[in-house]
């Protein structure tokens, strides 16, 4: 089953065991929702599609930016709509080319402005394909707008789910929405990503490493250093993504392995 093909009756949360052949092997067929979440003991894990090459010892993040920058509504609609049509500009889609598969941003979020009201934030639930150069796009969401929109007034932006196409590479502009639970040398595959509880991420030295030093954060690369408020680095760690905790140093109050306590989403 393609990701451009989940039927709207997929759980988002599994109640029960996954097989282990399922959790812990990369998979070509597809067999859970992007985003599907599941908790074993006192981990979570979130189900994603890899577009390339990840790694079990870094975090990894979302290939693509935000897929649909500022668009107009095309067509007005009342309050409560849950299906409305916005103009996808020919800059927009993951290859800036307006293009944009069916049912790609099932699982992301939409930001509408009614330039009247407040801002409403939905789930999107399917949306109908772009071809290159864009044009309009219908959206279907989890519930209906709040107000209502004017065709070429009211405005939204999307992004697709952030499990959608994760790799591990070096952005400093993308964040880390969880680490492999396998490796993956290339190609495209589905696999679970931890988001929440006890892992080991390589580390920098100082992570772990002496008495007071137990908070986490994500360098580009899926690393983890410590949380200084001193910059010691080109990027400034004080200002890098929160990770977790250091859950044990070794007997001297050194680096232990470290195991550290993951906290992205539970």
């Amino acid at each position: 089953m393609g990701y451009n093909e989940i039927p709207e009756s997929y759980p988002n949360s599994i109640v029960g065991r996954v097989k282990d052949s399922l959790f812990y092997e990369p998979t070509t067929v597809q067999h859970f929702p992007i985003g599907t979440i599941y908790r074993k003991d006192e981990r979570a894990f979130r189900y994603a599609y890899a577009g390339g090459a990840v790694d079990s010892d870094q975090g990894c993040q979302p290939y693509y930016q935000q897929e649909v920058a500022y668009a107009t509504v095309a067509k007005s609609c009342v309050k409560g709509t849950s299906e409305i049509v916005i103009d996808v500009a020919a800059t927009d889609g993951i290859a800036a080319g307006g293009a944009i598969a069916k049912n790609y941003l099932a699982g992301g979020s939409m930001i509408i402005f009614t330039h009247g009201t407040g801002s409403f934030n939905r789930r999107i639930l399917a949306n109908s394909a772009v071809a290159t150069g864009g044009g309009e796009m219908t959206v279907k969401l989890d519930y209906g707008v709040g107000a209502a929109l004017t065709v070429d007034v009211s405005h939204a932006e999307c992004m697709a789910s952030v499990y959608m196409d994760v790799r591990t590479a070096a952005s400093d502009v993308k964040a880390v929405v969880g680490v492999p639970v396998a490796d993956h040398a290339a190609g495209s595959v589905y696999l679970w990503v931890q988001t929440w509880g006890p892992i080991w991420i390589a580390p920098q030295g100082a992570v772990g490493n002496s008495t007071n030093v137990g908070q986490c954060v994500f360098r580009h690369d899926g690393s983890l250093d410590i949380a200084d408020l001193v910059a010691n680095d080109a990027l400034g760690n004080h200002e890098c993504q929160s990770a977790g905790w250091v859950m044990k140093h070794a007997k001297a109050g050194t680096q232990g392995a470290p195991f550290m306590f993951l906290q992205i989403a539970f």
